[in-house]
C-alpha cells in the first residue's frame, strides 16, 4: 500500500495495518496514529518547518475533510470544535484556538495548565477554565486521529482536580474514549 510505503520512508517511523487501519507508531511521542484507509482522500510527502520529511493526508468521510500530519517527531491534526466536548446549548468560543494543533504542543499545554493550577494564591479561573477547555477540545481531536494522548489526559486531570473543577464551563458531553483515557491515565 502506497500510505504504508510514504510512512516506512520518515525515519523512525514504523507503520503497518492493524485491523484493517494504517498504523504509523512515532517513537518520538511514544503513540500511535489508526488511520482508516478509506478516510484518506489524498496524501503527500512534504517538508515540517524543522526540514524533516513529513507526509501530509487530507482525511475525509461524509461530514467534511481534515488535515492530518505525519512527521518523524509529531503529528499535526485538527482539534474538535467546543461544541463537541461542552453539554450545552450555549456557545463557547475559544477566540485563539488553532486550527491545527501539534501532539507536542497539546502535552506542553497540558502540563503547563497543570502546574498553574496547582500554584498556591489567585488563580484567573476564566483563563484556566478555556484553557482547559481548550486542551480537552485537543485531546479529543487527538482521539479522532486515532491517537491515545493518556499524558495529556494526566495532566489534564491534575489540573482539573487541582482546581476542584471550579471554572466557569457547562458539564462536558458525556464521552466513553475520554473515560478509557482517564482510567489509562489514573
Amino acid at each position: 500500500m502506497e500510505v504504508i510505503q510514504a510512512l516506512e520512508r520518515l525515519p523512525g517511523i514504523r507503520a503497518g495495518v492493524t485491523a484493517g487501519r494504517v498504523c504509523a507508531y512515532v517513537p518520538v511521542i511514544d503513540d500511535t496514529v489508526r488511520i482508516d484507509a478509506a478516510e484518506v482522500r489524498r496524501w503527500r510527502r512534504i517538508w515540517a518547518p524543522n526540514g524533516d520529511p513529513a507526509v501530509e493526508f487530507v482525511m475525509g468521510d461524509e461530514r467534511g475533510v481534515w488535515p492530518l500530519i505525519i512527521a518523524p517527531n509529531d503529528v499535526v491534526y485538527q482539534p474538535v470544535d467546543t461544541r463537541a466536548v461542552l453539554d450545552s446549548a450555549m456557545d463557547y468560543r475559544i477566540t485563539n484556538a488553532p486550527h491545527v494543533v501539534a501532539y507536542t504542543e497539546m502535552e506542553r499545554v497540558a502540563e503547563q495548565v497543570a502546574l498553574t493550577c496547582e500554584q498556591p494564591g489567585p488563580i484567573e479561573l476564566d483563563s484556566v477554565g478555556a484553557t482547559l477547555l481548550l486542551v480537552r477540545c485537543f485531546i479529543v481531536g487527538a482521539t479522532l486521529a486515532g491517537l491515545r494522548p493518556v499524558r495529556s489526559v494526566a495532566w489534564w486531570q491534575r489540573g482539573w482536580t487541582a482546581i476542584g473543577g471550579d471554572v466557569p464551563l457547562p458539564p462536558f458531553r458525556s464521552d466513553p474514549v475520554w473515560d478509557e483515557l482517564m482510567n489509562e491515565a489514573s
